[in-house]
């Protein structure tokens, strides 16, 4: 024996009428669905930019501990992060930049460059500069260039507001823009 809505079907279809979805519940099915997607992408996006940021502020602690028990077995701080072993890439694929702020000249007497690579005359390092001008560490900047990969010595520049940077000589780790 059919069912009500068996027979209602056959009704239906015998009277002319497709079954299937109507072109307006079809719309109104799009419709929610991009309100739907227009809501959860930037939540989206924005927890994953949150993620970027926690590894790099994880990567940037783990990298300073190295640094301090370098210091400790070597009383100063090492020339450059190859001598602390494999270090990760940032997040964002790029290399973390470190410069030691306390020696010009490294263990063999050779003369230190910058983080552009300009070869340092007898005078300190350029460190990384806070909002006011003066320098975030006295003893090294080590940060990450962030998404867009570009860094600049003053942090109030466009270019370094992206960047997870270790100031206040540790006490602080996080983006630039938020500092």
């Amino acid at each position: 024996m059919a069912t009500k809505l068996e027979t209602h079907r056959h009704w239906w279809v015998e009277h002319g009428h497709a079954c299937g979805f109507t072109m307006i519940e079809t719309l109104i099915a799009l419709a929610i669905i991009g309100i739907v997607m227009a809501v959860a992408f930037p939540s989206y996006k924005s927890y994953q930019k949150s993620t970027l940021v926690a590894q790099c502020k994880a990567d940037l602690n783990d990298i300073a501990m190295r640094l301090e028990k370098y210091k400790a077995f070597n009383y100063s701080y090492p020339w450059d992060l190859s001598e602390l072993g494999s270090i990760p890439g940032d997040p964002w694929g790029n290399d973390y930049l470190y410069l030691e702020l306390s020696n010009v000249n490294d263990k063999n007497g050779k003369v230190k460059q910058d983080l552009a690579g300009n070869k340092i005359k007898g005078k300190k390092p350029k460190a990384r500069k806070k909002k006011n001008l003066k320098p975030l560490n006295s003893d090294y900047d080590l940060f990450s260039t962030g998404e867009d990969g570009l860094y600049r010595a003053n942090l109030s520049a466009s270019e370094s507001l992206d960047d997870c940077i270790r100031a206040d000589d540790g006490a602080f780790i996080g983006l630039a823009g938020d500092y």
